[in-house]
């Protein structure tokens, strides 16, 4: 019954994946509608979108760099951690 289940997942999966690969051609916007590719309002949608993706690039590179900076510091404080012992009978 399970991979009934799996088998009929996969076929809609295939399905959906050709609709809309091939419906994207039919939502292509015209020349008419999209406008002239040498007109100002173009090359600043251009940079618009090319200063939004900067930022969410930047804002990745910041996440990655905190993740990997905590981890560099909590084997730092393990190996720390692992220099000290207890001395037996505790500390007079």
């Amino acid at each position: 019954m399970r991979r009934a289940v799996t088998r009929s997942r996969a076929r809609l999966a295939v399905i959906a994946l050709l609709v809309a690969v091939g419906g994207a051609r039919a939502a292509a916007a015209c020349t008419v509608c999209f406008g002239d590719p040498t007109a100002p309002q173009n090359a600043g949608m251009s940079g618009a979108i090319l200063l939004m993706l900067g930022l969410v690039a930047l804002l990745w590179t910041g996440m990655i760099a905190f993740v990997l900076r905590m981890r560099f510091r909590a084997r730092r404080a393990e190996r720390q951690r692992a220099r000290f012992h207890l001395i037996e009978g505790g500390a007079r």
